[in-house]
């Protein structure tokens, strides 16, 4: 069977990504990052990998790929040592839980992941009967220029099957139109405080988001403990301007670092040019004197990169040495060794 991988973002190289495999064999295809992701600033990235039968087309598949570029930060952290001020609906309140209820289940805790207090809903005992959704709610959280936007929330939580009753997380962009980001699929009955992580950047990358935590609906029977809510954090990573801020989107003529460097064989020459046109890059010697031209071509904007085997206009390798390479292109030029 004949088959190929490809990428559609120029940071990523595919190694082996196309050939035959023999029938009952396997083949690894790495997918790697090269020069060009140095170039990307702080942020979240994604491509996807398109792997095809080229024999028959039967099984053709794809697979997201992600870059998480910078370091996760805490953007919002709320410990509950001190009263947050959310909005609260019925029973839902801010204090210490009394390790009431239990009628089924398991009763509320006697104190918080840390310290003493929590955000709960019935902080001395279970939840009604028949109860419509009550939530507790954030004010506006402001997440400008973070990208990989996760919540992580600690809980003690004992709610009925959603047959009967519901437990519900939420995110809001504008705190009216709310998507739900988990819900109880099962009876849910803990005796102990357990950490909770979510993927939320697809609403909260770079905007203000609100968070909800929702007790109800529930049946006429049936009372669990309920939400107990502690320690939630907001992370991201700052989108920075640093370099080329996303990929295929330059602002300039640019050589980024050649790799590697020093080179053995051949070297990864990566360029960056903000519009299209004829963009020309050679390699000197020290001297100044024109070893190669590599890239002498009508080349579209954005990030690209070309290879250089290390030999000169005859074919000759070339020595040991430093040599540099200028990029002229947009009407002006960069050299870099």
């Amino acid at each position: 069977m004949g088959y190929s991988v490809t990428a559609t973002k120029p940071w990523v190289t595919i190694l082996n990504g196309s050939g035959t495999i023999p029938g009952g064999s396997s083949v690894e295809v790495t997918a790697e990052l090269n020069v060009l992701a140095s170039a990307l600033g702080g942020g979240v990235y994604s491509d996807v990998l398109t792997f095809t039968n080229t024999t028959n087309g039967i099984g053709n598949t794809t697979r997201a790929l992600g870059l998480e570029v910078g370091d996760r930060v805490v953007v919002y952290s709320f410990p509950m040592d001190t009263n947050p001020g959310w909005t609260t609906q019925g029973l839902w309140a801010y204090g210490r839980p009394m390790g009431g209820g239990g009628q089924y289940g398991y009763p509320d805790p006697i104190s918080g992941h840390t310290g003493a207090n929590v955000y709960g809903y019935n902080l001395n005992g279970d939840y009604e009967n028949n109860l419509p959704e009550r939530h507790l709610t954030t004010p506006a959280l402001d997440l400008t220029g973070y990208a990989g936007v996760q919540v992580s929330f600690w809980r003690w939580l004992g709610v009925e099957q959603p047959a009967y009753d519901h437990a519900y997380f939420r995110v809001s962009k504008n705190g009216t139109t709310w998507s739900t980001i988990w819900s109880n699929t099962a009876t849910i009955e803990e005796n102990a405080w357990s950490q909770h992580t979510y993927d939320i950047s697809a609403l909260a990358d770079n905007t203000t988001v609100y968070l909800r935590w929702t007790m109800g609906t529930t049946d006429s029977s049936w009372q669990y403990c309920g939400w107990n809510i502690d320690d939630v954090e907001i992370t991201g990573i700052l989108v920075t301007a640093s370099g080329v801020e996303s990929p295929g989107v330059v602002s300039r003529v640019s050589l980024l670092p050649s790799s590697p460097n020093p080179f053995r064989e051949s070297a990864t020459i990566a360029y960056s040019v903000p519009a299209a046109g004829r963009v020309r890059i050679a390699v000197y010697d020290v001297a100044g004197r024109l070893v190669r031209t590599v890239v002498d071509d009508d080349v579209e904007a954005g990030l690209h990169a070309t290879q250089w085997d290390g030999r000169d206009r005859s074919g000759t390798a070339v020595a040991s040495g430093v040599y540099f390479c200028r990029i002229e292109a947009c009407g002006t030029s960069d050299t870099r060794s």
